[in-house]
């Protein structure tokens, strides 16, 4: 989502030791040592922020895809999986930690070119009933609605993708659990603090500000026309002293 209002998770104590990858590694370590290591290593040299994790626990072997970079970097996800995973057919947990698009917008890819057990991310329009008194702007719950889906696309799109392949989306809470991983942040109360503070949630203006902001923006208008205006004069001033030299 916006800056404010993300998801931030941790490895269980005792996960063991897995494989992680990334176009640029191929590690072997202890979890927090690996994921902290991809995560700056794809955040610094791919200017977008994603990580793949498959890691094995009682003798099960889980895959987890955490964002997805931007939609241009999904193929690349997607046959990274394939080549280091082993052309899986499933992914066991997909997490969208926010909303932007170098966070969010790959995950369109890997939700439709693979089964996915869950989906996990925040859905600010779920809670529009809930978060509607604290709107003056809107009046109706399905209006705001609307309007968060619009401001959140990139998770929005998320949402039908799953709704249309029937995957389950999941609420990453602090505390839950996905898989071997559990949720640091956010608490509910939090996030939808955030939700109403975040530069992405729809403006929250009245009649009053709604005309101050025109009457500003004519106003600079105005300095504009007046200040083009201004340097015409002198540069026909400047052009008409130039001409009696």
């Amino acid at each position: 989502m916006g800056a404010g209002n993300s998801v931030a998770i941790e490895t269980n104590a005792g996960a063991g030791i897995g494989d992680t990858h990334s176009s640029q590694t191929r590690e072997r370590e202890h979890w927090p040592i690996v994921l902290k290591s991809i995560f700056w290593t794809l955040k610094r040299k791919a200017a977008a922020t994603l990580f793949c994790v498959r890691y094995e626990l009682n003798g099960q072997t889980f895959i987890h895809v955490v964002d997805g970079g931007y939609q241009s970097t999904g193929e690349k996800v997607v046959n990274f999986i394939d080549k280091y995973y082993g052309n899986p057919k499933r992914i066991d947990h997909v997490v969208a930690t926010r909303n932007d698009g170098d966070h969010a917008g790959g995950l369109q890819r890997v939700l439709e070119d693979f089964e996915v057990g869950a989906l996990w991310m925040l859905r600010p329009w779920i809670y529009s009933k809930e978060l509607l008194p604290r709107f003056k702007r809107f009046t109706t719950a399905d209006g705001l609605e609307k309007a968060l889906k619009e401001a959140y696309s990139n998770l929005a799109a998320l949402e039908e993708i799953a709704i249309r392949r029937k995957v389950q989306i999941y609420e990453p809470f602090q505390g839950a659990s996905i898989g071997a991983f559990r949720v640091m942040a956010p608490t509910r109360s939090r996030f939808l603090d955030l939700v109403i503070s975040s530069e992405k949630t729809p403006e929250e203006k009245g009649l009053l500000e709604t005309a101050r902001d025109a009457v500003v923006h004519v106003m600079k208008e105005a300095l504009c026309l007046l200040g083009r205006l201004g340097a015409t004069k002198i540069f026909r001033q400047v052009k008409q002293a130039t001409k009696t030299r």
